[in-house]
């Protein structure tokens, strides 16, 4: 005699879009948010079978990928440092310079995010 069939893993899905028989889902993963298409008869109130998930046409860049920080506490601090602010006090009464400082120190990262997406295409 058999065993009886498991029934599947269903993972609660948000219906995003839906585009005749293609439906955009989004659904949580620990403490991220991932979204696929898949068919949309395989969408329910009920959830969505965690294999049509994984075989879904992933939905957005992979931005683990994509993203490579170089800016360092190191650079971050001296720049902090030629900005004036050396102390807690300089920082809470200069939040706004403190903010361009980070904003500075990344924003080579954010152009080499732009040449890495470029890429990726």
């Amino acid at each position: 005699m058999k065993p009886p069939k498991r029934a599947a893993k269903r993972i609660p899905a948000r219906l995003v879009s839906a585009a005749g028989t293609t439906y955009l889902v989004e659904w949580a993963v620990k403490d991220d948010l991932k979204r696929a298409y898949i068919p949309g008869e395989l969408w329910s109130t009920d959830g969505v079978e965690e294999e049509t998930l994984a075989a879904g046409v992933p939905y957005g860049l992979d931005w683990e990928s994509i993203i490579k920080i170089k800016a360092n506490a190191a650079d971050i601090a001296r720049l902090l440092r030629a900005s004036g602010i050396w102390t807690a006090d300089d920082f809470r009464t200069n939040v706004t310079v403190a903010d361009g400082v980070f904003r500075r120190a990344t924003l080579l990262d954010v152009f080499s995010v732009m040449n890495n997406m470029e890429a990726k295409k």
